[in-house]
């Protein structure tokens, strides 16, 4: 496979910024006293990492509804599993990131456990953290399939065999970008409410 061309890595910058550019639109970029600047630093990578995975599902299913079409070939399914491997290692960093900012984000707009389950803005930051919980364990198991069955080198021999964990993986796939549509949903109202630090 090709390396990024310098006019795909500067679309690719140019969308980070464009992401990152949202968090002074929400809860972040209207807050105040001191810590306004964590709060919009902790949007800020939380928007990115929320770019990089889950946003990144959409463009690898319709990859890998291309790679795995009828004409699928041993050089289509080369493509197919090392976009696989690639994408699982990268989604690591995606959700270690995610993790971290949003527990900064909670922390600064919720404040503590009492409010979390007291206030409707908690309720639905909790539903919110089960389905991202959900996408996590579903990632997962494409990862060990990709770590297991899917070799980054070309293999002849187990095609159907490696095919068939290919097509496992797009189909939770689907199942993720199912969840993170439920996410975005949430992420909507959390967005028009007030945060449970000010209930």
């Amino acid at each position: 496979m090709k390396a990024p061309s310098l006019r795909s890595f500067f679309c690719a910058i140019l969308g980070m910024f464009l992401v990152a550019s949202l968090a002074w639109l929400g809860h972040a970029g209207a807050g105040e006293g001191p810590n306004q600047n964590l709060q919009l630093t902790g949007d800020v990578v939380h928007l990115v990492a929320a770019g990089m995975w889950p946003g990144g599902l959409v463009p690898l299913a319709i990859f890998l509804g291309c790679y795995l079409g009828k004409n699928r070939n041993s050089d289509s399914l080369l493509a197919a599993r090392i976009a696989t491997r690639k994408f699982s290692a990268f989604s690591l960093v995606a959700v270690a990131l995610l993790v971290i900012s949003g527990i900064v984000n909670s922390w600064c707009l919720v404040g503590n456990l009492h409010a979390l389950v007291a206030t409707d803005y908690g309720r639905l930051l909790l539903a919110k953290l089960a389905l991202f919980t959900a996408m996590i364990g579903i990632g997962a198991w494409n990862l060990f399939l990709a770590k297991r069955r899917l070799p980054m080198v070309e293999a002849l021999a187990g095609n159907e065999s490696q095919s068939a964990a290919l097509k496992i993986v797009a189909r939770n796939v689907l199942i993720e970008i199912s969840l993170g549509t439920l996410v975005l949903i949430i992420v909507g109202l959390l967005g028009i409410m007030p945060p449970a630090i000010h209930s």
